[in-house]
């Protein structure tokens, strides 16, 4: 998006996509708590398929302007599958957590990590530019701002359903519509966090957001038991 965008314009044009990726994410939970009560938690893996094909017709038939930046230059085919091989290796090992079988395979996908790093600086179009990290100090921080934002934002959603299912007894499907919050108010801002990045110094608008939402998750630590979920008098 930003190779084709101006400048001037970035700003609004990544707020909006972070908009529509909210709005995913706020379909997310309610559809999902949908699916694993009325079809069983697999049903959401299945659903990503016809999902996936719709978007990858759009993006073969509609990004035209997508590689504007990158002609010439050849797909970075060894990297993408040692890139794949890692993530597989570490991501279902996790899942394995903690059999032997499950630490082994994390441990083989982290070495394949460390290959793919070592072909990326070899590599004449890198799939990941790694110099950019020791080149770009803005671009480095900004990169380890937005991993700690997400790992605390993404970790709520994980940590609240299990909280409002296994604590406040709620079904998959309820929990899912209490969850719609969070994507809801994101979807609603980005836009206008993208505008005012493009009249504002981007860090600052960056570091209110993320002092907004420290606080916000600060607030989390008085949730208990009896904890409701309305100021009404009902209890849930």
């Amino acid at each position: 998006m930003t190779s084709v965008f101006p400048p001037a314009e970035r700003g609004r044009v990544l707020g909006l996509n972070v908009s529509a990726v909210y709005v995913g994410l706020s379909l997310g939970p309610f559809l999902g708590g949908f699916l694993t009560q009325q079809f069983g938690w697999r049903s959401i893996f299945l659903a990503n398929v016809p999902a996936g094909i719709v978007a990858l017709f759009f993006i073969v038939r509609r990004l035209k302007g997508e590689w504007a930046e990158a002609r010439g230059e050849r797909f970075d085919t060894g990297g993408a599958l040692i890139y794949a091989v890692s993530l597989v290796s570490v991501m279902y090992g996790l899942t394995l957590l903690p059999g032997r079988s499950g630490i082994l395979l994390v441990l083989f996908g982290l070495l394949w990590i460390g290959a793919f790093i070592l072909w990326e600086l070899k590599a004449p179009s890198p799939l990941l530019d790694m110099n950019l990290f020791t080149t770009n100090i803005t671009f480095s921080m900004s990169n380890v701002a937005a991993l700690i934002n997400y790992s605390a934002t993404f970790a709520v959603t994980f940590l609240i359903s299990l909280y409002l299912q296994y604590i406040k007894g709620f079904t998959p499907q309820h929990a899912g519509t209490v969850l719609i919050a969070q994507p809801i108010v994101m979807a609603a801002l980005s836009p206008l966090a993208g505008r005012l990045s493009d009249r504002i110094e981007p860090r600052i608008v960056a570091s209110l957001g993320m002092g907004c939402t420290a606080l916000g998750l600060a607030l989390f630590t008085l949730l208990n038991e009896q904890t409701r979920l309305c100021s009404s008098s009902r209890t849930w």
